[in-house]
Parts: C-alpha cells; structure tokens; sequence
C-alpha cells in the first residue's frame, strides 16, 4: 500500500526541499509547445514502447496539435514527462554531483542546497536545459537564501511543508466577496450568474487544495469550509424580493 511520500505531487515534491537552506526554483518558456511531434515520434520507437510500422507515427497525430503537445490535454502531462526522461537525468546526475536535492513538477524545476546556490551553477543549470531544446523563463527564475521564504509548487518550504503565508486570507477574502455578491443577487431575485458560478467553482478548488494539504481535520479549514457554504446558501425571505425572469407568468 502506497504512503503519502509515494504518491507523486505538488505536496510530495515540496517536501523533498524541506530543511534546506537554498533553492534555485526554474520555470520553463512553453514547456509542452516546445515538444514537437518529431521527439513523440521517436519517444514511440524508443523503449518502452518501441512500436512497430506505422503506429508511432499515428499516435503521434492523435496527441500533439499544429506539430506539438497541446496545452489541456489529459495526454500532454504524461507524454512530456516521458519525452523529458533525458533532461531529467541529466539534471539529476548534476544535482548528484552538487550534493542537491532535483525535483520536476511538469515545468516547475526546484534545486536545492545546503550551501550558497552561486551565479556559475546556475549558468549550468540553464546550459544543460537550453540543450534539450528548452528555454529558461528568466522572469521566474528565482534563488532563495536561508532567511527567505521558500516556495515550491506554490507551497511554503521550511523544515515542513505549508501554505504560501498569503493562500488563507486571500480565500477567506473571496469567500467574503462571494457571500456578499450571493446576498445581493438575493435580496435582488436574480438568477444565478456564469461568473458567479465559475467564481464558486475557483474558491471550492482552493478549498479543496488547502484542505488536501493542512488534512481535512484542520480548524482553519473547517472555518473555511463552513464559511463557504454558509455563504452559497444565503437566508430566504419569505417574502423577498423576485425577478421578473423567474416569474410564472402562466398561472
């Protein structure tokens, strides 16, 4: 039976850089763009698959759009791990070598040391992606140092895992928003709203997400959750007030 160490994502990865003291986070430029059908072709006739006469080439049509891997496909994210198992490794051999901790989330590469992460071994770093056809997002390009708050996938790094310090009170602000946009529409007899069904459908992911990560018997959580469904079920009025859109005008 798999652990919650086994289980690969975004709160797995993180915990692999916990305790220490410098990171170097790496994003990449188009990532799944920058995979062309040539290397899915040639991922197929390679092991494991090693696929035979036309069906690699085939496969190839079925997966990648205008000669590359599509964003929004539930094919891309496994297809490019797949085609990036040689940048992996060459990265993981030089984080090896470094005495580093290397982990890949999809485009989001994390180094880190227990000693100063310098300019020159950055350098490397970009160097050997830049040679598997890949470019450096030099805006998210990003070294921490031991008094820095350290993020990786979106989570905070200390000697244990957490929420980024802002990712509470930015949802409980939306849930405020969204319970007074919800007593508005109320009071107003309005029908629901598309932007107001996907704004629920954003704040009930984030609820999920901090849940998966504080455990589901967190009081933060719980507070959040309550607060969340207190505010999509807003009080009826007996006699409140009624849209003209909704009225039964055939009775």
């Amino acid at each position: 039976m798999l652990n919650d160490d086994d289980r690969r994502n975004v709160l797995t990865n993180a915990r692999k850089h916990a305790g220490k003291p410098y990171l170097l986070n790496v994003d990449l430029i188009d990532f799944f763009h920058a995979i062309s059908r040539e290397q899915i072709v040639a991922m197929f006739e390679g092991k494991p698959f090693q696929f035979k006469k036309d069906l690699p080439d085939l496969l190839a049509d079925l997966v990648t759009y205008q000669g590359r891997l599509p964003m929004g496909t539930p094919t891309s994210p496994v297809l490019s791990n797949l085609a990036c198992r040689e940048l992996d490794e060459q990265l993981s051999a030089f984080a090896d070598d470094m005495l580093w901790v290397y982990t890949r989330y999809a485009d989001d590469m994390s180094f880190s040391s227990r000693k100063l992460i310098d300019a020159d071994k950055v350098d490397s770093v970009r160097a050997i992606i830049e040679k598997s056809g890949f470019e450096v997002n030099q805006r998210k390009l990003k070294t921490y140092g031991p008094e820095d708050d350290k993020i990786v996938t979106g989570l905070l790094v200390t000697d244990k895992v957490t929420l980024a310090p802002d990712y509470l009170p930015r949802l409980d602000d939306d849930i405020r928003q969204l319970q007074n946009v919800l007593l508005i529409q109320n009071e107003q007899g309005q029908l629901s709203t598309r932007w107001v069904e996907q704004f629920k459908k954003n704040i009930m992911g984030r609820l999920n997400f901090a849940g998966f990560v504080l455990k589901r018997h967190d009081e933060r959580y719980i507070d959040l959750k309550d607060a969340y469904y207190k505010a999509i079920n807003p009080p009826q009025e007996e006699f409140g007030a009624v849209s003209w859109r909704g009225f039964p005008y055939n009775i």
